[in-house]
């Protein structure tokens, strides 16, 4: 299965909406049109100058439709999934156009102003939005931060590729998988990969290896927004120097959360403020109220089905934050969330009691009753392999835990931006929120916009703390 959408970079800033607007076709399959009236919390992630591309099409636009036509339509035969290209947008822009429009277009193509915007939304009724109404808006940034690092570095490494050697080790890998000698990844993702692993001194290297005047420091300056997201919370009472520091910490985020939870609620936490290799949550699980009823009803009790390695981190935990066992599916206590750094929440929006039974009911029977063994395929990040979507016990990790459980119950919690075709706990995360393309085009007193809905949020943040 092929995931991650590659570069998201088509959305509109608001100014943009003065004079007239137009809805296109979603690029979603069965997406109904879309209005760009978003309703709720929206934060513009990326934007691009498209009016050089826009040229370019205006050179030949009804030529260039039907070609943006018959190469769509030859992707489609072949099975590849729909991702999007300047001209398809140019193309469905131009097939909706008046005779007067299009007149106007080709007399004043050279002075149009074109802008390709991204945009993360959320419901006007979720808990996120309920924040943002209360000064709030720490998830809403963090979110934006973390797709806009993935977007700019898409835009500046378009269609690049690296040598998997200077991305990747792969003496990690099981015996029996093979990898071409010559094989490559995206220069994006690697270089994301290692910009979230701080290793400046390898990025140094990607970039010497590619044709580009993007320097470290460039990157780094995209970098530090994300970390600059994560310390920026109107709840702070620590300086930034202080709260990027790790956990544990002898306190809990919030006393009682278990009794606060929904059967089935996906957890979330990080012990640092500083990003993980594969973006801002570092751990997930699946809760199960069965097991906190059966344990005790305490934050202390063994109720969050997951997954963890043998880690001489578990010697720095006091007894309470301690898993039921390691190197295996697991329960962990909700204090393994509470008592770190960061923690968060989600449930899916369609959410029913009897899913969530279904879905704790899978995480337990083929991770947890088969003692499945803790196995984080790092590889599949860059594409290569995806057991991670297979919905069995191989490759067994924290997030493919609670993405494989609410999937078989009919919910998918995955995504689709970070961390190549592993689910991240940040690919959960980001489940949250709607995203959506734009193309604005402007000639003095006439603009236009065309949208189109890129992912629908299956799912709702309930709760997100951080110290």
């Amino acid at each position: 299965m092929k995931k991650k959408v590659l570069g998201l970079f088509l959305m509109m800033s608001a100014v943009a909406f003065l004079g007239i607007t137009s809805c296109s076709p979603s690029l979603l399959e069965n997406e109904t049109p879309v209005t760009n009236e978003v309703t709720g919390p929206s934060r513009t992630y990326h934007s691009k100058d498209g009016s050089e591309a826009f040229l370019l099409f205006m050179q030949n636009p009804e030529e260039n439709t039907v070609a943006s036509r018959s190469a769509r339509a030859a992707r489609s035969l072949s099975g590849e999934p729909y991702v999007p290209t300047e001209e398809d947008m140019f193309a469905e822009m131009w097939e909706s156009l008046s005779d007067s429009e299009k007149q106007m277009l080709k007399e004043n193509a050279e002075d149009a102003l074109v802008s390709f915007d991204s945009v993360l939304a959320v419901d006007e009724g979720s808990p996120v939005a309920r924040s943002v109404s209360l000064g709030d808006d720490s998830v809403l940034s963090n979110m934006t931060a973390l797709f806009g690092f993935t977007a700019v570095l898409e835009e500046w490494f378009e269609g690049k590729e690296l040598p998997l050697s200077v991305v990747y080790a792969e003496n990690d890998m099981p015996e029996d998988f093979t990898v071409a000698p010559d094989a490559t990844v995206p220069a994006a993702l690697g270089i994301e990969m290692l910009s979230k692993n701080e290793d400046w001194d390898a990025v140094a290297e990607c970039l010497s290896m590619l044709d580009t005047d993007i320097t470290v420091a460039d990157i780094k300056n995209e970098y530090k927004k994300i970390e600059e997201s994560l310390v920026s919370s109107v709840h702070e009472a620590q300086s930034r120097a202080s709260s990027v520091l790790g956990g544990p910490h002898d306190t809990a985020l919030r006393r009682d959360v278990g009794k606060t939870l929904k059967n089935g609620t996906v957890l979330l936490t990080s012990g640092s403020k500083r990003p993980y290799l594969f973006g801002t949550y570092g751990h997930a699980g699946i809760f199960s109220e069965s097991a906190f009823r059966a344990k005790g009803e305490t934050d202390a009790a063994h109720c969050v089905y997951t997954a963890q390695p043998y880690d001489s981190y578990f010697n720095e935990l006091p007894t309470d934050m301690l898993p039921d066992r390691t190197g295996h599916a697991c329960l962990d206590t909700i204090y393994m969330y509470t008592k770190e750094t960061r923690f968060a929440s989600i449930i899916p929006k369609n959410y029913s009691d009897e899913k969530a039974k279904q879905a704790v009911s899978y995480a337990k029977s083929i991770f947890y009753d088969t003692n499945a063994e803790y196995w984080c395929p790092l590889w599949e990040a860059i594409w290569l392999g995806d057991s991670s979507h297979n919905e069995q016990s191989s490759f067994t990790y924290c997030s493919k835990v609670a993405y494989t459980a609410w999937k078989k119950a009919g919910v998918n919690l995955d995504g689709n931006t970070f961390a190549g075709n592993l689910v991240s706990p940040d690919d959960l995360y980001g489940s949250s929120v709607d995203r959506y393309f734009y193309l604005t085009i402007r000639i003095l007193w006439w603009s236009k916009t065309f949208s189109w809905k890129t992912y629908s949020a299956t799912s709702n943040v309930v709760e997100a703390l951080n110290r």
